[in-house]
């Protein structure tokens, strides 16, 4: 089952007449979700005939997850086609995963529960300058910077390992921004682009929650799971507005994956 209520507010005032405009933005999110499954594990022969149940996991896995976000973006024209922007955003989740798991032995008629409790709360602190301008019908550029502070926390109060009780981090990344286009003549167009951001994991990779599948089988998440930068140049060749070659290239510090 799944529930979710979002909220959005935005407020938009025009300061000139060319253009300029200031932009405010709210908005709140209310999700959750309720999920169960049950797991059982049976002997088999040597012909993989099933026989005899010797486990049996249930396990209950709610997430409920909050999220408010305030933005406000000023952009102010000028007659020289030159346009400044800047601005801030701030972000705030928190995560609410009360699992419960209980396993049962029919070997032994012994019922073992395994319940995690494990709350996640993540802060994100944003401002940004852009500068745009037209230098000619030809050629035009945009420069800038964004820069973020994240403050995240989360913590178990079940889990195995002393490590995964309380995990806090603080971090910052100053991400820049460059664009460039010039139009050759009337068919032919090139332009070039460099851009940086930062990759989050999701919330489900964070939770150290073991979900058992067999007596022998779990998966698990990584809580120590790092944001990554990702760094990407792209060249790109346009002919008559319809053709395009596109040459790109990524750098990511500190990739996500998952692994078997």
């Amino acid at each position: 089952m799944k529930t979710e209520a979002s909220l959005n507010l935005n407020y938009e005032l025009k300061t000139d007449s060319l253009g300029s405009k200031l932009n405010l933005n709210v908005a709140g999110l209310i999700f959750k979700r309720f999920q169960n499954s049950t797991n059982s594990t049976f002997d088999s022969d040597r012909n993989q005939n099933k026989m005899m149940q010797t486990l049996e996991v249930m396990q209950t896995q709610p997430q409920i997850i909050n999220n408010f976000s305030a933005t406000a973006d000023y952009i102010k024209k000028y007659k020289n086609d030159l346009k400044i922007a800047v601005g801030g955003n701030f972000n705030r989740t928190s995560t609410d995963n009360d699992t419960k798991y209980n396993a049962f032995d029919f070997r032994t008629n012994i019922s073992t529960p395994m319940p995690n409790h494990f709350l996640y709360n993540e802060n994100i602190y944003g401002a940004y300058l852009t500068a745009e301008k037209i230098f000619s019908p030809k050629f035009s550029g945009k420069i800038g910077a964004r820069y973020e502070f994240t403050q995240s926390e989360g913590n178990s109060d079940n889990a195995g390992d002393e490590r995964l009780r309380s995990i806090k981090r603080n971090y910052n990344e100053i991400l820049p921004y460059l664009s460039l286009n010039y139009a050759i003549n009337e068919n032919n167009n090139i332009s070039y682009a460099f851009s940086s951001r930062i990759k989050r994991p999701n919330f489900w990779e964070l939770n150290p929650v073991k979900t058992l599948l067999t007596e022998f089988n779990y998966t698990q998440n990584n809580p120590f799971v790092k944001a990554s930068s990702v760094y990407k140049q792209e060249l790109t060749y346009m002919y008559k507005n319809s053709y395009f070659l596109i040459l790109n290239h990524a750098l990511v510090k500190d990739n996500i994956t998952e692994v078997p």
